[in-house]
């Protein structure tokens, strides 16, 4: 099976996922190819429900901020329907940000295969203050990290 996901920028992003594995598995498939290359990122949510699908157990992603109290892990805990699928995700320099936190789960819970080219290495979340009707700033709160602990800001992520 394929399934694009061209990003995670909307709230339903995991649920569309969730009802097209249902209809893959329906037909048989023998594995899945999840393509997110040239996805620009989009919302921490989606991105940790996406990579729930995929495990059964482990870290998706922590999230560190200046402050420790802001501190968060995010860890799999759910039956996905993708869990048991024989998986392999497309990255390229065009993945980057929330992109990153599924392949990096997926490739450190030794879940699936990468393929492809180094990814954009966005590991920062970031708020949007809005400062008047026209005009808004982008301010930087804290870095996500991979299940291991390494920060993807500037590094990306190696197939």
């Amino acid at each position: 099976g394929y399934i694009k996901i061209v990003g995670f920028t909307n709230d339903n992003t995991a649920e569309d996922l969730r009802k097209a594995l249902i209809k893959l598995k329906t037909m048989q498939i023998e594995a899945l190819i999840l393509d997110l290359r040239y996805n620009p990122g989009g919302l921490l949510t989606q991105a940790v429900e996406v990579a729930d699908e995929f495990l059964s157990s482990g870290v998706i992603v922590s999230i560190k901020g200046r402050d420790s109290s802001q501190n968060e892990v995010y860890s799999a805990h759910q039956q996905g329907e993708g869990e048991k699928i024989p998986l392999i995700i497309l990255i390229n320099q065009g993945s980057a940000s929330a992109s990153e936190i599924v392949a990096s789960a997926i490739k450190e819970n030794k879940r699936g295969i990468l393929l492809g080219e180094k990814t954009f290495g966005k590991g920062t979340v970031q708020a949007i203050i809005p400062v008047n009707k026209e005009g808004a700033i982008t301010l930087t709160t804290a870095k996500y990290y991979s299940p291991s602990e390494i920060s993807i800001e500037g590094q990306g992520i190696e197939p």
